[in-house]
């Protein structure tokens, strides 16, 4: 006669659905992990590399996966992302960065975007970054329905630097007596 006893094999196989849940559970995690870092590394805005020397600053940008280039930096001293527009003339922020630098709009205007005409609104940003370079009193423009997240760089900035661009990446050189 077998002296086993029933229930034991019910144990047995509970901690082997259990084991089965924390195996799938652990490779549930490690997908997604692997997703969050490849998004990151792939998708994100990449810090650009800089260097300074007596004729001034050079930045160089890579391309994002979306075929555009982006810089980080602040409109007084809120953290933005650049997209750097070569057909937009003058500097463009939304709404709601306005509001976090504290931007004040002044004169309606009418802007021409890539979806028609809006009204905008002038303004003067104090204080922008770009990377390591610093530019004081700057015309911008506040266009409402203009994606939070980043501002356009428009010519009115851009004019001021020598660009190359050789596929994907593009170089920013701004004079150092520009700067000071």
């Amino acid at each position: 006669m077998d002296n086993k006893n029933p229930y034991n094999n019910n144990i047995e196989s509970n901690d082997k659905r259990l084991g089965a849940t924390f195996l799938i559970l652990g490779w549930i995690t490690a997908i997604v992990l692997v997703v969050i870092l490849v998004n990151f590394s792939l998708f994100g805005t990449k810090d650009p590399m800089i260097s300074s020397s007596q004729v001034g600053t050079q930045i160089t940008i890579s391309r994002d996966h979306d075929g555009h280039f982006r810089l980080k930096g602040s409109v007084n001293d809120s953290p933005v992302i650049f997209l750097l527009d070569t057909g937009a003339s003058s500097v463009a922020v939304s709404d709601e960065l306005a509001k976090r630098a504290g931007l004040k709009p002044k004169a309606e205007l009418i802007t021409e975007t890539a979806n028609g005409s809006a009204v905008g609104y002038f303004t003067v940003i104090d204080k922008m970054m770009l990377g390591p370079v610093e530019l004081n009193h700057v015309s911008a423009v506040i266009v409402p329905n203009l994606d939070s997240d980043q501002a356009l760089l428009g010519m009115n900035i851009l004019q001021h630097f020598e660009i190359t661009q050789n596929r994907d990446t593009m170089v920013l050189v701004v004079s150092a007596t520009l700067l000071h």
